[in-house]
């Protein structure tokens, strides 16, 4: 239903299309408001409203809301709305979540498959596993060393470049290492330190 506002939106009224952007920018708050409250956000009057919603489809505001309550049930969009002072708790509440949810769905649809695989692999067959990362990447760092150290893997996390830098340079073969973000460093003092993973046989 948003996705099919925003392709009307040249061809609205300029009264309707004070009835879009509102729709657009409050969605959860319209489906929960009267008629009259919806008209008053909007700047517009209640006839308007009316036809705004036969103008993108519906037969009324019922029909409008049950269409724009199963579009955002259906489909979170990927885009990150922005909250704004003006707000309604209701609207930034759902806006934090929905912001949550589209990057996950990202996440999910973008994830490479033979990568994490390949991730598994290394991590499986590691004697050892160390992270690195740097500010509140540290802190990443530490809660996933605290994850999987229960595999029984012997894990380390440091937060510190010059003891990451030391470290790595005495990987062992066995040894994975996960800098947190990648590289954490710059890629010049990577480059220059892990290409000793894993070390030329003796």
């Amino acid at each position: 239903m948003l996705d099919r506002i925003r392709g009307q939106l040249e061809q609205l009224s300029s009264a309707e299309r004070k009835v879009a952007d509102l729709v657009l920018e409050q969605p959860y708050t319209v489906i929960q408001a009267a008629v009259a409250e919806i008209a008053r956000n909007a700047g517009v009057s209640q006839p308007t409203v009316i036809r705004f919603c036969r103008t993108v489809g519906c037969s009324g505001l019922p029909d409008f809301k049950l269409k724009l309550a199963g579009s955002l049930v259906t489909g979170v969009p990927y885009v990150h709305s922005s909250v704004r002072p003006e707000d309604p708790t209701s609207e930034i509440v759902a806006k934090v979540f929905d912001n949550t949810v589209s990057a996950l769905l990202k996440c999910r649809n973008d994830v490479n498959p033979q990568a994490i695989e390949a991730a598994v692999r290394l991590l499986t067959d590691a004697n050892r596993i160390e992270f690195y990362g740097l500010g509140n990447s540290g802190i990443i760092a530490a809660d996933a060393q605290h994850k999987f150290f229960r595999f029984g893997i012997p894990t380390v996390a440091y937060s510190d470049t010059h003891i990451q830098m030391m470290a790595a340079s005495v990987l062992g073969r066995m040894t994975c290492w996960w800098p947190s973000p990648a590289p954490a460093a710059p890629w010049s003092s990577w480059t220059r330190w892990t290409w000793r993973w894993p070390p030329a046989p003796r």
